[in-house]
C-alpha cells in the first residue's frame, strides 16, 4: 500500500511538471508566439525562462511539500508497524530514497522538459522524452550494474544497496541534465524560437550528451 501510493503521487507530479514545462513552450514555438515575443518584446531569455519556472513553482510546489510530508508520514507509519527488520528496513530505504529523489527530479525534468520542447520538432515530444531520460534510464543502469554483478557471481550480501545506486545515479543525472539543458538553452533559445531553426538532434543523440556530461 505504501508503495503504490508513493509511486502514484510522485508520478502525477513528475508527468504534471513535465508536461508543464514543455508543453507552453512548445506550442509557443509551433504558432509562432514565441517568435513574436522574441523579436517584438523587450523580454531576454533569461527572463522568459524565469517566467516559466516562476508559474511550475506556484502550480506545483504545494502539492510537492505536501507529498514529502505525506512521505515522511508513511515512514514513520512503517516504523511504527514493522521496526528496523528485513523486508521493513527495504521499504523505510525505498520511501527515503524516494522522498530525496523527488524535488531534484522535478527541477532535472522541469530544465529537460523545456530543452527538448524547444528543440525537438515532433509534437509532445518533450514530456516524454523527459520522463524516459529522468526516470527511466537510472533504473537501467541499476538493472544493468546488478545484472553484471550477479553475473561476475558476487554474493548478494554484497551487491550494493538499489535505492542508495538509485540516489547516487539519479541525483548524478539530475544535476548534468540541469547544466546541459540551461545551458542548451540560454545558448539556442532564439535560434529555437523561430520557424528556421537547425535541425534538432535525435533523443538518443541527447541520451549520449547527458550521460558523456
Amino acid at each position: 500500500m505504501f508503495v503504490l501510493a508513493i509511486v502514484g503521487f510522485h508520478l502525477i507530479l513528475k508527468l504534471g511538471i513535465a508536461s508543464v514545462a514543455g508543453g507552453p513552450l512548445e506550442a509557443q514555438r509551433r504558432n509562432g508566439g514565441m517568435e513574436m515575443v522574441l523579436c517584438c518584446t523587450p523580454l531576454i531569455v533569461s527572463e522568459i525562462l524565469f517566467a516559466q519556472w516562476l508559474a511550475m513553482r506556484r502550480l506545483l510546489l504545494r502539492p510537492a511539500l505536501a507529498v514529502v510530508v505525506l512521505d515522511l508520514v508513511m515512514v514513520e507509519e512503517a516504523w511504527r508497524l514493522g521496526g528496523w527488520h528485513n523486508e521493513n528496513k527495504d521499504l523505510i530505504y525505498f520511501i527515503g530514497a524516494a522522498t530525496a529523489m523527488l524535488l531534484p527530479d522535478m527541477v532535472g525534468l522541469g530544465w529537460l522538459a523545456m530543452w527538448l520542447g524547444m528543440s525537438q520538432p515532433k509534437a509532445r515530444g518533450g514530456a516524454t522524452g523527459a520522463i524516459i531520460l529522468v526516470c527511466g534510464v537510472p533504473w537501467l543502469l541499476i538493472a544493468s550494474i546488478v545484472s553484471i554483478l550477479s553475473w561476475l557471481q558476487v554474493q548478494d550480501q554484497h551487491l550494493p544497496n538499489p535505492w542508495g545506486l538509485w540516489l547516487i545515479i539519479g541525483l548524478g543525472m539530475d544535476f548534468a541534465i540541469c547544466r546541459m539543458a540551461r545551458w542548451q538553452l540560454h545558448k539556442k533559445f532564439r535560434r529555437w524560437g523561430v520557424p528556421s531553426h537547425d535541425p534538432a538532434p535525435s533523443l538518443w543523440v541527447l541520451l549520449k550528451r547527458v550521460v558523456s556530461g
